[in-house]
C-alpha cells in the first residue's frame, strides 16, 4: 500500500511517499507566505505527483493522502478553521486537495515533522 504524508508548515511544505512503513521518496518546497490557500493547495498537489513520479510509481497506486496542518482542523469536514502561520481561516483544504488529487484525505491537527506525519498514515 502506498500513502503520502504531507507536512504543511509556515516555512515549508514537505511531502513523502510511504511504502512498507518506509519513506521511499520525498520532496519539499517553501510555503512562500503570504499567498492564497489555492496556491498552497496547488503546490501540495504538485509535490504529491512529484514524489510518486520520483519513486517510479503511478499516482493511481496511492491509497491515502494525509496532511498535517499547524492549526485547528475539523476532521469531519476537512476545514482548517484557524492556522495563523499560514493565514488560513475556515479553509476547506480537504475539498481543495480532493479536487486536485481525486483521493481520500485525512487532515490532522499537528505540528510534527514529515516522518511523523507519514508514520501516522502507516497506522491507518
Amino acid at each position: 500500500m502506498l500513502t503520502i504524508g504531507i507536512d504543511l508548515g509556515g516555512t515549508n511544505i514537505a511531502c513523502g511517499l510511504v511504502a512498507d512503513k518506509k519513506i521511499i521518496a520525498s520532496r519539499s518546497k517553501k510555503t512562500a507566505m503570504p499567498r492564497p490557500a489555492e496556491a498552497i493547495a496547488d503546490d501540495i498537489a504538485a509535490l504529491a505527483y512529484e514524489v510518486t513520479e520520483l519513486a517510479g510509481c503511478s499516482f493511481g497506486e496511492v491509497e491515502y493522502v494525509g496532511v498535517g496542518v499547524p492549526g485547528s482542523v475539523d476532521p469531519a469536514t476537512g476545514i482548517v478553521e484557524y492556522a495563523n502561520n499560514i493565514d488560513f481561516i475556515n479553509v476547506p483544504l480537504a475539498d481543495m486537495l480532493g479536487k486536485r488529487l481525486k483521493k481520500a484525505f485525512i487532515l490532522k491537527m499537528m505540528q510534527m515533522r514529515l516522518h511523523s506525519a507519514s508514520l501516522q498514515l502507516i497506522r491507518i
